[in-house]
């Protein structure tokens, strides 16, 4: 942390400047109500330093955001909410249609989106330094991010999934796959669903046994840990090649073996690599960069890659369609054999689309600026941890205030159970109106409580867990 001045506070992990000297020091009740607010919820202060890469936490943040917009709609539409528009005769409703689906259904590719920046910022500092040859700063470089990359990653995981224990023991959730009849015979048992998740060597029959058996959206973190492994052994073999096409070619080289095999998480980070590396050649070459018309129209086909990145990250799952998809069949008639039996198919055009997103966005300063605004920044901030504990307040909370509010403004309908011997009762919304009010009112209440645990989490889990990383590899490194 860096020095900071008189009147500098510190708050959620960010230097802020609280007090100007030069005026009368005034605590009106309306400052103090937004200090209290902003700490509340670990939201940025207003003179927060906008750092170059700011863009790429508030695209995270964004994205973050998203994979917790697909996962809510999920819960509230079920499978209802995966038909594109016109696949069935009642799938004609305006949400429906390409682009504005994308609000509730590009989870998929925003995961892409989070592994491409992590090979990019994982690697952008140590290509700068193989750039100016700085081999001694180099090593000592990776060397300290591998020892803390675990650490940074499943502490926080780890802790909150002990939270998630907790609720299953007490009985507040209940999972018949993971329920055991004692206490410690549940401790237990999450113990070894945490070494299983975080070992590094344990052997992945199929891509379900990613998912922590107590909260499955981890299941992208040990994808990001191998990712990062990638990105720091690649680095490694290409730490003494000065030159920048052949470093590429090297890292395409790897891209094509990822691409035959179908490995698409490692395909993120190396392409994530090779952004780095280009954008640090743009840096270098800004002076020679083209100008004028050409400079426009460069900026116009990156602008529209991008409008066609977004409308692929809207693409339906298919393995639930027995129906069409309008405008998106083509799509998975054209994947290639190595991915056709990953998500049937879905997951290449996500992970094009998502990639490709990030890189559209590098090269569009205008984009690149609605990134840098306080809310993504905040969004950005509190990410991972809005990305682990979002289905737990979804399930703890949400699904109870849903179920509430929508027995104000519902009746009973009796529907015959499956197996013929009785009916199920539904509490059903009357009208429109109603299922729009019950809508609205989920989610005014359920977002607030997600920021602001996240931002706690944040504050008491994730920042100490970064310390603590750092801490122990000053115990094991004498010159970390």
């Amino acid at each position: 942390m860096t020095g900071k001045a008189p009147g500098d506070i510190e708050m959620a992990g960010l230097d802020i400047r609280a007090i100007d000297h030069q005026k009368p020091i005034l605590r009106t009740p309306n400052r103090t109500t937004r200090a209290a607010i902003r700490h509340f919820f670990c939201y940025p202060e207003p003179h927060l330093k906008i750092r170059p890469t700011a863009w790429l936490d508030g695209l995270r943040g964004a994205a973050a955001f998203e994979v917790l917009v697909y996962h809510y709609h999920l819960k509230f539409l079920g499978q209802d909410y995966n038909p594109a528009y016109g696949s069935r005769v009642d799938t004609r409703q305006w949400w429906r249609l390409p682009f504005i689906r994308n609000i509730f259904h590009s989870g998929h590719s925003m995961v892409n989106v989070f592994f491409i920046i992590s090979g990019l910022v994982l690697t952008q500092r140590s290509l700068s330094l193989i750039r100016t040859k700085q081999h001694a700063k180099l090593y000592p470089a990776i060397s300290s991010a591998m020892f803390r990359r675990g650490i940074r990653i499943y502490l926080p995981a780890v802790i909150v999934s002990f939270f998630g224990m907790l609720t299953i023991a007490f009985g507040i959730r209940h999972d018949q796959h993971i329920e055991q009849p004692s206490f410690l015979g549940q401790v237990w048992h999450w113990m070894i669903a945490c070494r299983d998740f975080a070992n590094p060597w344990h052997d992945y029959d199929h891509a379900y046994d990613l998912v922590h058996k107590y909260e499955h959206t981890m299941w992208t973190l040990p994808l990001e840990f191998y990712g990062s492994l990638v990105c720091w052994v690649t680095l490694l073999t290409v730490s003494r090649i000065a030159d920048t096409r052949k470093r590429t070619a090297v890292v395409l080289m790897l891209c094509y073996f990822s691409f035959v095999k179908g490995n698409w998480w490692s395909l993120n980070f190396l392409w994530g690599i090779l952004l780095a590396d280009f954008l640090l050649y743009q840096e270098a070459e800004a002076a020679s960069q083209p100008t004028g018309r050409l400079r426009l129209a460069i900026k116009a086909v990156w602008f529209a890659l991008l409008i066609w990145c977004l409308y692929v990250c809207g693409l339906p799952d298919a393995h639930y369609a027995d129906y069409s998809l309008p405008g998106f069949d083509w799509y998975y008639h054209h994947v290639p054999q190595s991915f056709r039996f990953i998500e049937e198919g879905g997951r290449f055009w996500w992970m094009i689309s998502g990639s490709l997103l990030v890189v559209c966005i590098s090269q569009l300063p205008p984009v690149k600026l609605l990134f840098e605004c306080r809310p993504l920044q905040y969004l950005g901030k509190i990410s991972f941890m809005m990305y682990l504990v979002h289905t737990y307040v979804l399930e703890l909370v949400g699904v109870h205030f849903k179920d509430f509010v929508s027995s104000l403004v519902s009746t009973p309908l009796d529907v015959p159970s499956l197996d013929g011997k009785g009916t199920i009762t539904f509490m059903v919304p009357q009208g429109r109106a109603a299922n729009y009010f019950v809508y609205f009112a989920f989610w005014s209440f359920n977002l607030p409580l997600v920021f602001a645990v996240s931002g706690w989490v944040t504050r008491y889990v994730d920042d100490p867990s970064i310390r603590f990383a750092k801490w122990l590899e000053g115990q094991f490194v004498d010159d970390a």
